[in-house]
């Protein structure tokens, strides 16, 4: 290199090196960004829109067996892993119509921990300063058919030892996500036939499983068809509940077996939590409700369990109480059952039917009206007998609570509640009725016309 040139380039070195000294030092480069990591809440019943895996296994389940599942909290991630080579052999799960909606709206990474903890810690990155909606349509449940509490040494298989809980309950339907800004998603049901997120400029449908049509079809039948049966929420209980206490009261372990079965009820049967959906034709509905029938015996039962080893007063009041609200509960969804949810007739019927009443024949006329009343008649004739069976078991319960709560002392809110039932039940079934109730199964109530309807009104407890 000529001495000009080097000359040159030492010069310009020398000149920005003095520069950079008379100049600000550059500021350090920012960290990266750590991670959101919240404290996560796991729900009880997760909802399984983000968790992948676990729903794809849960399909592919047959659900002749109970599935047992990991649920945990790993840092600010909860994780839940269906253990396929780990059941209870021989209970199956069993379909219940049930029909809910449900839409989660996350706008930030703190929401979608909170609005959709399972599977948060890959979505809540990648919003990307939108928004997330998911829409659940929940058609039916599947229900473990035992009611008794399962443990570990029921389940069977290598991957056992893993096992934190078991699935007691699964909402299946189908479920859509979509991303976009928060006011778009705010405004459009998105699992719905009627809705496109194509026609949205601020919304894409990121993933829909399940079809809106066929779930419409599965809500007009009750019965669960194969493309509005995905795995949406599961309900779950502990293997590993916590021990009792050694030297507690005997009430200890009867308390927590109560408390059990009352959250599987409320999960999986009480009319109060939107279960007992009876819909569809006369007979779809006659045999849906002897199916929730055969599910309160079997309810019945595991609490009659609680009542062995005279556990007192106190415990036959709240279980006497708990087994009358189960068929009382049942019956009132019977008894108040009515149209659009029961259908007398076809689309096909209804149309011949009508078809005749605007003919100008009087015979067809007459012919469509005989139609109608005999199904009419069937209707309430078939109803009518269901219900009797129904309100017996609960006025016979409502009847021995309260001869147990005689042997308490004080005011009893739970024989309050049973007087009001059976003043109410009275309108019901009738006095007649009434009276032989009370004396073929409680003989010790003298029963009078009018009785509980006097003895609610004087504020008798």
């Amino acid at each position: 290199m000529p001495p000009s040139a080097i000359r040159t380039v030492v010069l310009g070195l020398t000149g920005a090196l003095s520069l950079s000294a008379c100049a600000h030092p550059p500021p350090p480069e920012a960290p990266p960004k750590a991670p959101y990591c919240p404290t996560v809440q796991a729900e009880a019943e997760p909802l399984l829109v983000l968790a992948d895996q676990p729903r794809a296994a849960l399909q592919a389940n047959r659900f002749e067996h109970a599935v047992a599942v990991r649920y945990e909290t790993q840092g600010c991630e909860v994780t839940l892993e269906v253990l396929q080579d780990c059941v209870a052999s021989a209970l199956p799960y069993e379909y219940r119509p049930f029909l809910k909606r449900e839409a989660r709206i996350a706008t930030n990474e703190a929401e979608v921990f909170s609005q959709l903890p399972l599977g948060a810690t890959y979505a809540a990155p990648r919003l990307d300063g939108e928004s997330v909606r998911a829409d659940t349509f929940t058609v039916g449940q599947l229900n473990l058919s035992t009611k008794h509490e399962l443990q570990r040494k029921n389940f069977e298989g290598p991957s056992c030892a893993r096992a934190t809980h078991y699935v007691t309950h699964i909402h299946v339907g189908g479920f859509s996500l979509v991303a976009g800004n928060a006011e778009t998603l705010a405004n459009t049901i998105w699992f719905d036939p009627a809705a496109h997120a194509a026609a949205h400029p601020g919304a894409q449908l990121i993933r829909m499983e399940g079809t809106p049509a066929q779930c419409g079809e599965a809500v007009s039948t009750s019965e669960r068809l194969a493309l509005c049966s995905v795995p949406l929420r599961l309900g779950l209980a502990p293997l590993d509940p916590a021990p009792v206490p050694p030297g507690a009261a005997l009430d200890v372990p009867r308390q927590r077996e109560y408390a059990r079965i009352d959250a599987r009820l409320r999960a999986e049967f009480d009319r109060e939590t939107g279960h007992q959906q009876l819909r569809g034709s006369v007979t779809q509905v006659i045999l849906t409700f002897r199916a929730y029938a055969a599910d309160a015996k079997d309810w019945y039962k595991a609490l009659q369990q609680l009542l062995e080893g005279q556990p007192g007063a106190k415990w036959e009041v709240n279980v006497k109480l708990r087994q009358a609200s189960l068929y009382e509960g049942l019956a009132t969804s019977l008894r108040e059952v009515k149209a659009p949810a029961l259908q007398m007739f076809t689309p096909h019927q209804l149309n011949v039917l009508a078809q005749a009443d605007a003919s100008d024949n009087p015979d067809l006329q007459e012919k469509a009206a005989a139609i109608r009343a005999k199904i009419d008649n069937a209707w309430k004739t078939a109803r009518e007998k269901e219900l009797r069976a129904t309100y017996h078991i609960a006025i016979v319960k409502y009847a021995e609570l309260l001869l147990s709560a005689k042997e308490l002392t004080g005011p009893l809110p739970e024989a309050r509640f049973a007087i009001e039932r059976l003043a109410q039940l009275t309108t019901w079934v009738g006095e007649e009725s009434m009276r032989e109730h009370m004396a073929n199964y409680t003989p010790q109530i003298a029963y009078e016309e009018g009785l509980f309807q006097r003895l609610r009104d004087s504020g008798a407890t």
